[in-house]
């Protein structure tokens, strides 16, 4: 999905709000996550978003499209196909 998505110039971004590094890195190898993920542990990233999201929502799944927030999904999905077909959905015009 995100060889699909970078195709159209989608980037795909994790934050961490894990205050312990070592778990975050620990999922992020255990998941072979492939994209870039950042650490937000004093919660200032999720404190910026509060206008769009719920802060201690987490997982939260944000699609940004424009630079304009165009959908969150607050907890976990369901299954691989559920997410990409959700993330899908809010991309196309």
């Amino acid at each position: 999905m995100l060889e699909r998505l970078s195709h159209d110039g989608v980037q795909v971004v994790g934050v961490s709000r894990d205050n312990l590094l070592k778990y975050a890195r620990k999922e992020i190898r255990d998941r072979k996550v492939t994209f870039p993920n950042y650490s937000d542990a004093s919660g200032d990233v999720m404190f910026g978003l509060s206008k769009v999201l719920y802060p201690n929502g987490i997982p939260t799944t944000i699609v940004v499209s424009g630079g304009r927030v165009r959908w969150v999904h607050i907890g976990a999905f369901a299954s691989y196909s559920e997410l990409h077909r959700s993330v899908l959905n809010r991309l196309t015009p």
